[in-house]
């Protein structure tokens, strides 16, 4: 059996766009969406990789086809209590 990861992205700056860039040459793999606080960020996973750009970390955890988060974000604030607390529900 075949599984896909249906990707979401937390943070898409230089990090998550080498992760996108290099994982997206995998079969199988599907960047969905991708949250982060800068637009222009967005704007770029939008355009460059087709992701659905969230405004809201509520939003991006809301996405039902989402099936593996990868979080992206600067080491300082990987376990920020924010992030914790959302993934955890």
């Amino acid at each position: 059996m075949h599984m896909s990861l249906k990707i979401g992205i937390i943070g898409f700056g230089g990090m998550a766009h080498w992760h996108a860039t290099n994982a997206s040459k995998i079969e199988g793999v599907d960047f969905v969406a991708a949250y982060d606080v800068d637009e222009k960020q967005l704007q770029s996973a939008q355009e460059e990789f087709g992701m659905r750009p969230c405004r809201t970390l509520e939003e991006l955890l809301s996405i039902p086809e989402i099936n593996f988060v990868l979080v992206a974000t600067p080491n300082q604030i990987h376990r920020s209590e924010e992030h914790t607390s959302e993934l955890q529900s």
